[in-house]
């Protein structure tokens, strides 16, 4: 279930993931929070979607594909969901593909204080008076039985100011992109192995913002996020 918090300065993530039977899970060898160049990123909701979705990001940033799409195997899973919060050029825009619809919409969150997940239910009081992203994921810990594990936390403006793993990020964009790939492909390893087998791991999407944010045009969107994908790309050529 977990939690994923966005302060306006900083995004944080436990590392858990929890099965279709309510496990927690802390081995899986995926961060819910990711560094591409100047682009931070913070997820929740299903595992193969979150795959699906830096896949795409590390296809085009890579110069692999110049298609910058929403991944259409995301919008399939009509009985999964799926939420990114990505800080781009200045923006925060968060992302939602509900269960049960193969819509996607668009918010912008810039100056919202966000909290995704389990944890939301216990730190509304910690977005409303002090936003800290990093304080909401460890007081989630404390209370919510599928929040665990280390607090990763990465600082939307610094690039030095993080505690993620060494490739994933990296201050060399090169370095960034290796780490997302094999971070992908131990992930796609594990839940190919005996211990996953037959099961669906996710994070929850449940959503606690501190004021209602304004949804934005698909189209609008995914230029804005395109716009910012591509200038990280160029710099990697």
């Amino acid at each position: 279930m977990t939690t994923t918090a966005y302060d306006t300065h900083f995004i944080a993530s436990d590392i858990a993931f929890t099965d279709q039977d309510g496990v927690v899970n802390l081995s899986i060898p995926f961060r819910k929070v990711k560094r591409i160049g100047s682009i931070v990123i913070g997820m929740a909701g299903c595992l193969n979607c979150m795959i699906d979705f830096c896949e795409m990001a590390f296809q085009f940033v890579s110069g692999q594909t110049d298609k910058f799409d929403f991944p259409i195997q995301i919008q399939e899973r009509t009985n999964r969901d799926f939420i990114a919060m990505i800080y781009v050029n200045g923006s925060c825009l968060k992302l939602s593909k509900i269960i049960g619809s193969s819509e996607v919409s668009i918010e912008n969150i810039t100056q919202i204080p966000t909290v995704i997940g389990s944890g939301s239910q216990f730190t509304s009081n910690i977005i409303e008076e002090c936003p800290n992203a990093v304080v909401a994921v460890l007081e989630a810990i404390k209370h919510d039985k599928y929040t665990d594990g280390e607090v990763k936390y990465c600082s939307i403006r610094n690039d030095t100011i993080h505690n993620l793993e060494l490739h994933p990020m990296s201050q060399t964009l090169k370095m960034q992109l290796t780490g997302m790939q094999q971070e992908i492909q131990e992930t796609r390893a594990f839940l190919g192995s005996d211990v996953a087998n037959g099961k669906n791991f996710s994070a929850s999407t449940e959503t606690y913002h501190k004021t209602d944010p304004a949804t934005i045009n698909n189209q609008i969107g995914m230029s804005l996020l395109r716009e910012g994908f591509e200038k990280v790309r160029n710099d990697f050529k």
